[in-house]
């Protein structure tokens, strides 16, 4: 799954770098630090501790060290790496330490809590030098904004989550009554028409669940939000244009389509590719891209309002596609 992000340009990850003063034995200690944790992080593989950087500035070689890295928690399990020898001089990196996370400590946290990281240098029971960073664990369903890795909003989609599953029979039915066939059988029909007559499907499924429209906290995209997963919307009936494109695009995926998120200032919202296709990168930052990819001569993508979808609203299919198209061609808000 893709998303087009918007305008400002941010940092993939912040990190806490810190230089510790040279220790008396020669020691200098630089860590690259993940200040900001989540359990999406974790699950898709990320690694906390970025990079330990360590110079000895003494005229001595240093043999047998030992690199621990503890937190004032139990979020993670203490870490210990060793170091034959440091030359005189010498400047060693240790990058993407796999430091054991307690993902089932992190997919139980419902609300953000706070911990400290500490990285040290031992010689036997010695510490040499040592840094402590300070890190926020946020909730499971807490997406941090654009400010850290904007890319793994995908996987707040849960397209193989079981409500999902009922979702995409609901509109299986909507498509066998329009089209006779209620095969959700993705690209295999070769055929546009046929993606986007699944795509409206998946649309028509969820605006029967008159879901009412919530408005989100102003500049979610910067600062993030708390996301409501496809069973809390569904049980609610309660969603931001955050929540309603996640639902859409993961009965989208779980349909076999090839999905997409747009991003602009204060909203976002969802489309589907029509072909097989994708873009090269997992975010596209240029709007003309999207734009020519949905021009009457190509139609190789469609893309949609969601909270067209919600109660009250009585929006076609059609009408969603173009308010999302109108957004999409407003290049002064459509962030690059």
């Amino acid at each position: 799954m893709e998303w087009s992000e918007k305008t400002e340009t941010v940092p993939a990850e912040e990190e806490n770098t810190a230089v510790v003063n040279t220790a008396e034995s020669g020691l200098q200690l630089t860590c690259s630090v993940d200040d900001m944790l989540t359990y999406a992080n974790i699950h898709n593989g990320a690694h906390i501790v970025r990079d330990i950087c360590l110079k000895n500035v003494s005229e001595t070689d240093l043999d047998h060290l030992l690199i621990r890295i503890s937190s004032s928690n139990e979020l993670t399990e203490e870490f210990k790496l060793g170091i034959e020898k440091i030359k005189a001089g010498e400047e060693l990196h240790f990058k993407n330490l796999n430091v054991p996370v307690n993902a089932e400590y992190l997919a139980a946290l419902t609300e953000r809590s706070s911990f400290r990281l500490k990285v040290g240098i031992y010689s036997g029971d010695h510490l040499l030098v040592s840094e402590t960073t300070n890190v926020t664990a946020l909730a499971f369903d807490q997406w941090p904004g654009l400010q850290y890795t904007p890319e793994l909003l995908a996987a707040f989609a849960m397209p193989n989550h079981p409500v999902v599953t009922g979702m995409i029979q609901l509109a299986a039915g909507y498509l066998e009554k329009w089209t006779g066939d209620p095969s959700l059988a993705g690209y295999q029909f070769e055929d546009p028409n046929r993606v986007k007559s699944m795509a409206a499907s998946a649309y028509a499924a969820i605006q029967q669940k008159n879901i009412t429209y919530a408005e989100p906290p102003s500049s979610f995209e910067t600062f993030g939000q708390r996301v409501r997963l496809a069973d809390a919307v569904l049980d609610q009936h309660l969603g931001t244009c955050l929540d309603m494109t996640l639902l859409y695009v993961a009965c989208l995926e779980a349909m076999g389509l090839n999905p997409i998120m747009v991003m602009m200032k204060g909203h976002i919202f969802a489309g589907v590719w029509l072909i097989d296709g994708s873009f090269s990168d997992m975010i596209m930052d240029d709007p003309s891209q999207l734009e020519k990819r949905m021009s009457r001569g190509i139609h190789e993508m469609v893309v949609v309002e969601c909270t067209a979808m919600c109660a009250g609203k009585s929006t076609s299919f059609d009408e969603a596609v173009a308010l999302a198209e109108h957004n999409v061609s407003d290049y002064a808000v459509l962030l690059s």
